[in-house]
C-alpha cells in the first residue's frame, strides 16, 4: 500500500471519527416529555402559529398549530418532546414564504399582540410523561 494511500485512510478514518461525534445519538440527548396543546387568541384557534419552547439551558422545541389551533412539540425534525423543566414560549404567526414558481415572497403579518412573541413573559412547566399545555391567549383592548 503506498503512503498516499494510507494517508488518505487516515484522513478518511479521522473524518468519520469527528462526523461521528458530531451527530450526537440519543445517548446525549437530555430526557425529553411529550407536549402538546392548543392556542387560542380570544376563544378562537389559531392555525399557523409557530411556537418555541425555550428550557434554561439546552435546545429549543417547536411546534406549529393546525387549522384547530392544536401543536405538537418537535425537539429536532424527527423527535418529539421537549427538555422536561421550566421553558419560556413565543407564539408568533409571523412567516415568510417563498413562493419557487416565480421567485417571490409572500409576507404572512403577525396577527398576536408582541407580549406573545417579541415581548414574551409566557412560561411553561414541562413534566416527564405527556403534557397538554394550552395557550388561552387574549387581544390587547384600547
Amino acid at each position: 500500500m503506498s503512503l498516499r494511500c494510507i494517508v488518505g485512510l487516515i484522513g478518511f478514518s479521522l473524518s468519520l471519527s469527528v462526523l461521528a461525534a458530531g451527530c450526537g445519538g440519543s445517548s446525549d440527548r437530555p430526557e425529553l416529555a411529550r407536549v402538546r396543546g392548543k392556542v387560542t387568541l380570544d376563544g378562537v384557534p389559531v392555525p399557523a402559529a409557530k411556537v418555541y419552547f425555550q428550557p434554561a439551558q439546552g435546545r429549543p422545541s417547536f411546534g406549529s398549530t393546525d387549522s384547530d389551533g392544536v401543536y405538537e412539540l418537535m425537539y429536532v425534525a424527527d423527535v418529539r418532546g421537549a427538555v422536561i423543566g421550566t421553558h419560556e414560549v413565543k407564539i408568533s404567526t409571523y412567516d415568510v414564504l417563498e413562493i419557487p414558481e416565480t421567485g417571490s415572497r409572500n409576507v404572512v403579518q403577525e396577527i398576536l399582540p408582541d407580549i406573545y412573541h417579541a415581548r414574551s413573559n409566557l412560561k411553561a412547566e414541562v413534566k416527564p410523561g405527556t403534557n397538554e399545555i394550552a395557550f388561552e391567549l387574549k387581544s390587547l383592548k384600547q
